[in-house]
């Protein structure tokens, strides 16, 4: 009776341990698929043994196949590191007597892996004794080469907008809901001859004098609806010289909900002073011509349509612009 009690408790025994086992296996199932799906490998490092242990997935990272060698040591490690960041690496973690017992948080490239050189971010931390002595150093190490490259693109393309909004030709302000400067681009503040710590977080109305004020409050408006607008003002510069500008504004929406206006202002002060110009010539050419009475016409062979000056009619009996038979 106690060997058939003893044997129904060594069967029981086997069993808890062959489920602990089975367990443990599926566990390092799982945790082997979550790092291969995180790009992200374990390593521990045992003080007292010297023994180094890398998880299949820290093997991948660095361009190897799992267990290939069953005993990774340092040197391996190093060797699989970008030559321009060894050395930094090697005095990171090691002195003459071994690993610095010593929590880090790093990045290194590695030497290029199917042709392209990867970044990995490196965590460790340190378990002590009771006594304080170092017992194990574990970590885990990530591939985050993808990351960093989406970065270098932001920054790139971060950084062409920047030139792009420095240089265009047009001033560029962007407000609030509550129509207060938030931001304005380097033409801007050439047009309106204020420094930028002047602007920011004021209203656009410091710009304009009465008239124009109620100009852009309907401007606003339009903008607060929803609508995109534009229409042409005076603006007051900061030494009191006015200009005519040209603005157009978009609705900042977000979720349809109003959150400011991004707008742009073009300097039409040339086109306006072109105008006046071409004005003043005509002007010119009439007077000139009504003095000494002589007239002036031209005539499109597409269109068969002439035009006279005021002269050219008063020479023939017409009042100017009088229509011509």
């Amino acid at each position: 009776e106690k060997l058939l009690k003893a044997n129904v408790e060594l069967n029981v025994e086997i069993a808890e341990r062959n489920k602990a086992k089975k367990a443990l296996i599926e566990s390092e199932r799982l945790l082997n698929r979550a790092q291969e799906i995180s790009n992200t490998g374990d390593f521990r490092y045992d003080f007292l043994t010297q023994k180094l242990s890398w998880s299949n997935q820290y093997y991948r990272i660095l361009g190897l196949k799992p267990n290939k060698p069953a005993t990774p040591d340092h040197e391996l490690f190093l060797s699989r590191i970008h030559p321009e960041d060894r050395e930094n690496i090697n005095q990171l973690l090691t002195t003459i007597d071994g690993f610095k017992a010593i929590n880090l948080d790093f990045e290194f490239r590695t030497i290029p892996i199917n042709g392209s050189i990867h970044t990995i971010r490196a965590y460790s931390e340190v378990e002590y004794s009771d006594s304080g002595e170092p017992l194990w150093m574990q970590g885990i190490n990530q591939d985050i080469t993808e990351q960093r490259d989406a970065q270098v693109k932001l920054a790139k393309s971060e950084s062409m907008y920047r030139t792009l909004v420095d240089n265009i030709s047009e001033g560029l302000i962007i407000t609030n809901k509550e129509s207060e400067i938030k931001f304005v681009n380097p033409r801007f503040l050439a047009i309106t001859g204020y420094e930028k710590d002047e602007v920011l977080n004021r209203t656009s109305e410091i710009f304009f004098d009465k008239e124009n004020r109620k100009k852009i409050k309907t401007f606003f408006l339009q903008n607060l609806k929803g609508r995109p607008s534009s229409l042409e003002l005076i603006v007051t510069r900061k030494d009191t010289v006015k200009l005519p500008v040209l603005i157009s504004g978009n609705p900042i929406m977000e979720e349809s909900v109003f959150n400011g206006v991004f707008i742009v202002m073009t300097n039409i002060s040339h086109i306006r002073k072109a105008e006046q110009d071409v004005h003043e010539s005509i002007q010119n050419l009439n007077r000139a011509q009504k003095i000494s009475q002589t007239g002036s016409w031209d005539w499109d062979p597409r269109t068969k349509l002439s035009n006279w000056s005021d002269e050219m009619y008063r020479i023939l009996g017409y009042q100017p612009q009088q229509p011509k038979n």
